[in-house]
C-alpha cells in the first residue's frame, strides 16, 4: 500500500507540474523561452 501511494504521489505531482507548465506558457506566449520548463 506504501508504493501504491508513493506512485500516486509521483505521477500527481507530474500531471500538476505538466498543468503549471501549460499555464505558464500560456501567460507568457507562444513569443516566450519556456524550454525549460518542459
Amino acid at each position: 500500500m506504501k508504493d501504491w501511494v508513493s506512485v500516486a504521489l509521483l505521477l500527481w505531482n507530474f500531471l500538476v507540474a505538466r498543468f503549471l507548465s501549460n499555464m505558464v506558457y500560456i501567460d507568457l506566449g507562444p513569443d516566450a523561452d519556456y524550454k525549460w520548463l518542459v
